[in-house]
C-alpha cells in the first residue's frame, strides 16, 4: 500500500499484515491512512487519525494494524448489530461508505461539509454516522460511493447521482 503525506510530501509503501486470516479484497486510501473491506462486509482502518479518519476515538493517534471500525446499531428487538458495508470509499482524510441497506456512512474531517452531516459544526468526527437522505419523504438507497478529496458522490440503483462537499 502506498501512502502519502501532503505536508511532508513523503511517498512511501509500508506492508500490511492482516492477522487472522482477514483478506481485504477491497482496500482504498487516503492521506496517510487506508480502509479495507472484506467480502462479509467488515471495514478495518489503519494510519492516521489525524482528523478521526480511521473511526478511533483518539485524534492524532496512529494504528499500525487494521481494526475493525464497523457502527452498530440494536435491531427492532433492541440486539445490537453490526452494520456491513457493501462500498467504501476514502477521501484525503475521511471515508464513506455504503451499507447492506443502502444507507450511507461517514467520519473523518468535515471542513468542507463532506461528511454530508449538514453543517460544518463538527469538524472532526471519529463516530461513523448514518447519513439520511430523503426525496418526497421516502429514504433514498444507494448502491456504490465514490469520494474525491474532499468530496462526495453516490449512486442510487436508480442511477442518480448524489454529491456534496468540496465543489
Amino acid at each position: 500500500i502506498t501512502l502519502r503525506n501532503i505536508d511532508t510530501k513523503y511517498i512511501g509503501s509500508i506492508i500490511v499484515n492482516v492477522t487472522n486470516g482477514i483478506a481485504l479484497p477491497k482496500v482504498v486510501s487516503g492521506n496517510d491512512f487506508a480502509a479495507g473491506l472484506t467480502a462479509s462486509g467488515l471495514v478495518y482502518t489503519w494510519g492516521s487519525n489525524t482528523y478521526g479518519q480511521i473511526g478511533m476515538e483518539t485524534l492524532g493517534s496512529y494504528v499500525s494494524v487494521p481494526t475493525k471500525v464497523n457502527p452498530v446499531v440494536n435491531d427492532a428487538l433492541g440486539n445490537p448489530t453490526i452494520v456491513r458495508a457493501v462500498a467504501l470509499s476514502a477521501g484525503n482524510d475521511f471515508v464513506a461508505m455504503v451499507d447492506t441497506d443502502g444507507n450511507i456512512w461517514t467520519w473523518g474531517n468535515n471542513d468542507y461539509g463532506q461528511l454530508g452531516r449538514g453543517s460544518y459544526d463538527d469538524i472532526y468526527s471519529s463516530t461513523p454516522q448514518m447519513i439520511p437522505v430523503e426525496v418526497d419523504s421516502q429514504p433514498v438507497k444507494f448502491i456504490n460511493i465514490a469520494a474525491g478529496s474532499a468530496s462526495v458522490y453516490a449512486l442510487t440503483a436508480t442511477g442518480s447521482v448524489y454529491s456534496w462537499g468540496m465543489s
